[in-house]
């Protein structure tokens, strides 16, 4: 993210029960900067997400919202 600017992300998944899903998502965030994440993970029997941001200049900002819905067998593994 350049300094002083914002980046959104936001991603829904809503996959099949028989799908692992394996996601790494990175932002470096210079001066002033910020990165927004917004998750939502309905589906899939295994979901592996990592997040890493990396708060390179003075007053970065990340931030994170996530929605996560476990049910039966689901697996969820989550690095933040």
């Amino acid at each position: 993210v350049a300094p002083g600017g914002t980046l959104n992300i936001c991603k829904v998944n809503l996959l099949p029960h028989s799908v692992r899903h394996i996601e790494q998502r990175y932002a470096n965030v210079s001066s002033e900067g910020t990165v927004n994440y917004i998750s939502i993970e309905l589906g899939a029997r295994e979901t592996i997400i990592n997040y890493l941001t990396d708060l390179s200049g003075a007053e970065s900002k990340g931030h994170l919202k996530s929605i996560y819905i476990g049910n039966e067998d689901r697996i969820i593994d989550l690095y933040h």
